[in-house]
């Protein structure tokens, strides 16, 4: 891969003007230093927000799921306990961004894999950190959609995005894998693979889409 050393590296406030006016900017930067950090802090300020609205508003049905998810286990006789506990703000706080920095990580590790495997016959091997700073750019367009539906629903007193009862109903399939931000998360990891490691835009979207196929799957498992 050929780096573009006469390209400067941008700030932060240029990082965040290009991310919504001209996203490819940030994947070239990431050819020169990729820079991880910055957006995973972004990412983890919007998902700290969005879990304390989601938890305020909608606390009784983050309870019941909580409830049902503690009955199957061996703690079943103080279910409700456990459930008011973990169903604080601060709990759903710190829960929803261990969760995310784990999820964060291995899914990047996987999208990894996917990389060296396409690049099997360049000579240049994809970087983790590379890879890492490609999926957190994408990822902050499910971020700041998760943060945009949640303040609509507590405007709105409307849950309609929640779907912490039943994660294999229609509804939840609908919202959370058909979601607009989500297909523009997959864009973005489409353009970011071309850019940054020069696959075809075929091969890019071809390994994006088998991981979004996959992840559908999953949830049935």
């Amino acid at each position: 891969m050929e780096y573009n050393f006469h390209k400067q590296k941008l700030n932060k406030m240029q990082r965040v003007k290009y991310f919504f006016t001209k996203p490819s900017k940030l994947f070239e930067e990431t050819n020169i230093e990729p820079c991880p950090e910055f957006y995973f802090l972004i990412i983890m300020f919007f998902s700290a927000i969005t879990s304390y609205v989601n938890s305020t508003f909608s606390k009784e049905l983050l309870k019941d799921s909580i409830v049902q998810s503690l009955r199957k286990s061996i703690i079943s006789i103080h279910a409700p306990e456990y459930a008011e506990m973990l169903s604080t703000p601060s709990m759903q706080i710190i829960t929803t961004m261990i969760y995310l920095g784990v999820s964060l990580l291995f899914t990047s590790i996987l999208y990894y894999i996917i990389a060296l495997l396409l690049s099997c016959k360049d000579k240049y091997k994809p970087e983790f950190k590379e890879v890492f700073n490609v999926y957190l750019i994408a990822t902050l367009a499910t971020s700041i959609g998760d943060f945009m539906k949640s303040i609509f629903m507590f405007i709105t007193n409307n849950p309609i995005f929640l779907t912490v009862t039943d994660k294999t109903s229609v509804k939840s399939i609908l919202i959370n894998r058909f979601d607009p931000f989500l297909f523009l998360k997959m864009f973005l990891l489409i353009i970011g693979f071309s850019i940054v490691f020069k696959f075809s835009i075929k091969k890019s979207a071809l390994a994006i889409l088998a991981v979004w196929i996959v992840s559908i799957a999953m949830i049935f498992i």
